[in-house]
């Protein structure tokens, strides 16, 4: 799985870090928080003015005291800020894919970047986007992700922020002393920066959109349950990812906590339950050691079989007091209703199973398979589903027969192929979508609620070739369309009119609803509310922006019927 997120983040975002610019001149801006010096550039051959600004700092440096703690603010600087270039990306692990993308890494990472098109000024109130990165909640950065286009189509304000990553942003003892989660403490504290500060940059802090893809699609919808957060931000863009996913949360953070530990000579002892120790021990060691570490141990915390993240969010009894899954389910919890309060768009790409293709070479060795030549039905339901149905259905055994009923095929091992990333597409992403949207538009009191499936092949080459039997649009295939497609000529890539032309599209969409909560509008594809009856949701595809209803009813009506039912002992 890991591999596969390197490729799509050296691939895909390594387009998105710049823009054709006709002409670029400094700019200082007047700001609450001191004097801040950034860059106005004409783009769009000229008739349009985008200022960013970039490096902001919105919180103290996370070391020290602050390293597996929450976020302190920044506050005010001294002197002019220089915001004229990208600051460092978060720790994350050294990967050969991505080390040519990223600027330099850091602990000292917790900035944000802001793109301001047409004019900064205090007496225009623009929409604000913040764009939350995914990674799996261990690679990427908001670095890699220029909002210039966006803002500039759109006339909104983007924001892209960093966050902790991995260890550093999610070691949990479910203690006290390191209840984890502090990447989301950090993203929350960015979008009260967004809520104090952003009218110096002509945003308007009563309308701001929060999106994200993948561990970012899990980040925002994570946000959106938890009710403190409420009037940060007012609408919401899961792509790719939300609460209810089994990747969304980590069980087992406590115990890869401690083996860490461990492994870096800060011992646990579960007689003194010294983890105060433990901690202090941790924060000595240097973010290099504690990578290196990590690096050594690295088959234990994420296995392919299991898909597990090893450092994700958890149940803290602070920010989380259940499962994503019992809250949205209780009709009267208070994290439902802040849910159901916000305008919504849900959606996935059809191939989202494409993540399993990042298989080693060394675990298919170890299993005997070759993915260039396809995944076999005896592997499938003997040694894949076997695993995932021991980690996420507590071995029941009638789980693993149903699965693999379900979705074998006899006779054609390129079907079977298919059908086995099918089967992780609708497991982890498609039917936990469809659990969010029928929380979220159920019952009476509900804003609006949108879903999308992206199934546009992308126009990017991967790093790794897709193997001859794949087909579909493969996990992120939709973000070069919302950040960086304008870009593509000027690297050799060859472009279609018909996919610059869905790029459009999708990013009017997403415009109009940050600015209204609804995204069609006169000259766009008709896009109907989603509702439990009808289902409706809108293709994205460059030959067919048609709306539909009821995505694959018979695979969703397995997952969140058949499925629950053998659990409970109904079938």
């Amino acid at each position: 799985m890991n591999r596969e997120i390197q490729i799509t983040l050296c691939v895909v975002i390594s387009m998105m870090c710049s823009e054709p610019v006709s002409s670029q001149q400094l700019y200082t801006l007047k700001t609450k928080l001191g004097d801040v010096m950034g860059i106005r550039k004409t783009v769009n051959n000229g008739s349009t003015n985008v200022f960013s600004f970039l490096n902001i700092p919105y919180a103290k440096p996370p070391i020290g005291d602050l390293r597996f703690a929450k976020p302190e603010p920044f506050g005010k600087w001294n002197g002019t800020l220089n915001a004229t270039k990208l600051g460092k990306a978060c720790i994350q692990p050294p990967d050969p894919f991505n080390q040519s993308i990223l600027h330099e890494l850091s602990e000292d990472c917790l900035q944000l970047n802001i793109y301001v098109p047409n004019n900064v000024s205090s007496g225009v109130k623009r929409s604000v986007m913040v764009w939350i990165h995914g990674g799996a909640y261990i690679y990427g950065s908001g670095t890699l992700y220029n909002g210039t286009m966006l803002a500039a189509r759109g006339d909104v304000v983007v924001v892209t922020i960093n966050y902790r990553l991995g260890v550093f942003g999610f070691l949990s003892y479910n203690e006290t002393i390191a209840r984890g989660n502090y990447g989301l403490w950090d993203q929350i504290l960015a979008l009260k920066w967004v809520q104090e500060n952003i009218e110096d940059y002509s945003g308007d802090p009563t309308s701001v959109t929060i999106f994200g893809e993948s561990a970012g699609g899990f980040s925002v919808s994570l946000l959106s349950l938890i009710p403190s957060n409420k009037r940060l931000f007012h609408r919401v863009i899961a792509e790719s990812g939300v609460s209810d996913s089994f990747f969304s949360l980590s069980v087992h953070a406590k115990i890869t906590s401690i083996t860490l530990g461990d492994a870096l000579g800060c011992v646990y002892d579960p007689l003194t339950r010294n983890f105060k120790t433990v901690l202090f021990c941790i924060r000595s060691k240097s973010a290099e050691e504690i990578l290196n570490v990590l690096d050594k141990v690295g088959i234990y915390f994420l296995s392919s079989l299991t898909t597990e993240i090893p450092f994700a969010p958890v149940i803290d009894g602070e920010l989380f007091n259940d499962f994503p899954s019992k809250v949205l389910a209780n009709d009267l919890s208070d994290e439902l209703a802040f849910f159901k309060s916000l305008d919504m768009i849900i959606g996935n790409c059809n191939m989202e199973g494409s993540l399993y293709l990042g298989m080693t070479p060394q675990e298919q060795e170890k299993y005997h398979i070759n993915i260039t030549a396809g995944i076999p039905q005896d592997f499938f339901c003997e040694k894949f589903i076997p695993a995932l149905v021991g980690t996420y259905f507590d071995h029941n055994s009638k789980v693993s027969e149903a699965i693999c009923k379900e979705y074998k095929v006899d006779n054609d091992p390129d079907e079977q192929s298919r059908q086995v990333l099918q089967m992780y597409t609708d497991m982890f992403f498609i039917s936990p979508t469809f659990t969010s949207l029928f929380a979220h538009s159920g019952g009476k009191a509900y804003q609006s609620t949108y879903q999308y499936v992206f199934t546009n092949k992308t126009p990017l080459p991967y790093g790794a070739p897709r193997p001859p039997w794949y087909r579909g649009a493969g996990h992120a295939s939709e973000l070069v369309f919302l950040f960086g497609i304008e870009d593509l000529h000027y690297r050799n890539i060859p472009v279609k009119p018909e996919e610059f032309q869905l790029s459009y599209v999708m990013k009017d969409l997403w415009v109009n609803f940050a600015k209204t909560g609804k995204p069609s509008q006169p000259g766009l594809p008709e896009w109907p509310q989603f509702d439990p009856t009808n289902q409706f949701y809108l293709q994205l595809n460059s030959n067919n922006l048609t709306a539909s209803k009821s995505y694959e009813p018979r695979r969703m009506k397995f997952w969140l019927n058949t499925i629950p039912n053998i659990i409970n002992n109904n079938i």
